[in-house]
């Protein structure tokens, strides 16, 4: 079993190198609130207090993001496997078996990449973190460090969800029948949507609940919740994108002509049928532009309405706050939704040799692969959208209650950086793959990987 358990990893790197990269990154961003607490928490001061105040912000962004991100691509590395597995079982291999496989994989990615991540953490956040502070009035004046013991703590954490989310992944695919898989079914028959369901009823009425106090609390001068509400929205559409996100790119894309561009229709095509890719792909990019969108939104609407009751002027936090508030999480997301990217690279080297051997011209499958990143980065750049703008309009209508003139802050320049950034990098990470297997032969990229 060992044996073929890191032959099977190295036959497939790109994919299990992919997911290790994220795990990393996950345990990495991870270490900042715990750093954070850890220190507050040692000074017992109010300054301290308000240390770990911060700490419990940005640990609640960076569960988020940990949660969707790294859930989402290991479920998306189970996936990218399927095939390999109906395999093993065509000759013989039990589906116990399969699945004993697949979590001893899960649990070699998941503790190595969540073990460095902590260690490159535990190096490098006290030193970052103590930047980030400077300037900031009341807390920059802390020495931040992370002990060894919660620096492992924050490492067995990331592994537990990164394996939690690739078990059940596990499951489905060796319960799944080798000819449902072998004969490329797009979706995994069992998989459940309740669950989903629940957690995103759950958000929401979290949501309902931090909105009906956020009067009272502005009236008081305060309204922290304002920060966090669009997160846990964000939080809840992720619960739900293997249903939202399908139906959100069939309705847009629907409104481009088939008849525009041959590698436009393809793409759409493969998009919408590689469900679990693609769903993958979206939920990165969705973290990654709506958690800043969102959290800008709600801190510049909950401004505006201090402003008003307070006879002044809004005032926000300095950058380098809120760089320390998102940018664990940020980065995170835009690493899933470029390892994803990458991950599925073989998938798409499959399609384009398919179409070269039906007789596409030369650059088909570049340009099918592009119109592919434009559909998935478009798709989350319009749910983001959505979402800040339901969280800006709900804070503003709740505040024009006691702030009467308060008007919703929807923080257009952030959504377009972060969009313009996570566009640019999406179609790189698509591109420079691509362009690397085309020199592959026909019958090597459409073997196996």
């Amino acid at each position: 079993m060992t044996t073929l358990v890191f032959a099977d990893m190295v036959r497939s790197a790109r994919i299990w190198f992919g997911a290790f990269i994220v795990v990393a990154v996950a345990a990495f961003a991870a270490t900042v609130p715990a750093a954070l607490t850890e220190t507050g928490l040692r000074d017992a001061t109010l300054a301290g207090y308000a240390l770990v105040a911060i700490a419990a912000t940005i640990t609640l962004l960076t569960v988020i993001a940990t949660v969707v991100v790294v859930g989402s691509v290991m479920r998306l590395t189970v996936a990218l496997r399927r095939r390999s597995y109906a395999l093993w079982q065509t000759v013989g291999v039990m589906p116990s078996r399969v699945r004993g496989v697949v979590v001893t994989q899960l649990l070699v990615v998941a503790a190595a990449g969540a073990a460095l991540g902590a260690a490159v953490g535990a190096f490098v956040t006290p030193a970052a973190t103590e930047s980030a502070l400077d300037g900031s009035n009341g807390v920059d004046t802390f020495d931040v460090t992370i002990s060894p013991i919660v620096a492992a703590g924050t490492a067995v954490a990331v592994a537990v969800v990164a394996l939690l989310a690739g078990d059940s992944a596990a499951r489905r695919a060796a319960r799944t029948s080798p000819l449902e898989v072998l004969r490329e079914s797009p979706v995994v028959r069992g998989a459940r949507v309740w669950p989903r369901w629940a957690i995103a009823v759950v958000l929401l009425a979290v949501v309902a609940q931090m909105l009906s106090g956020l009067a009272a609390s502005a009236a008081a001068g305060g309204g922290a919740a304002a920060i966090l509400i669009g997160p846990l929205l964000v939080a809840a559409t992720a619960a739900l994108g293997p249903v939202v996100f399908p139906r959100v790119m069939r309705l847009w894309t629907a409104i481009v002509p088939a008849s525009a561009s041959a590698s436009w229709f393809v793409a759409r095509a493969n998009t919408l049928y590689a469900v679990d890719r693609s769903s993958s792909i979206v939920a990165s990019l969705l973290v990654a532009v709506a958690l800043p969108g969102t959290f800008a939104a709600g801190e510049g609407t909950l401004a505006r309405a201090l402003a008003i009751l307070q006879g002044g002027e809004a005032v926000q936090n300095p950058g380098g706050t809120t760089l320390l508030v998102l940018g664990g999480p940020v980065l995170l997301a835009a690493a899933g939704a470029a390892a994803a990217t990458v991950m599925s690279s073989g998938a798409r080297a499959r399609e384009g040799a398919l179409l070269s051997a039906a007789g596409a011209p030369p650059g088909f499958g570049l340009a099918t692969a592009l119109w592919e990143g434009a559909i998935q980065v478009v798709t989350a750049g319009l749910i983001a959208a959505v979402v800040i703008a339901v969280t800006a309009t709900a804070q503003a209508w709740i505040l024009s209650t006691v702030a009467p003139g308060a008007t919703p802050d929807f923080s257009p320049v952030t959504f377009g950086s972060t969009f313009a950034v996570t566009t640019a990098g999406l179609l790189l990470a698509t591109l420079v793959p691509t362009l690397a297997t085309k020199k592959q032969e026909v019958p090597q990229a459409l073997g196996d990987e």
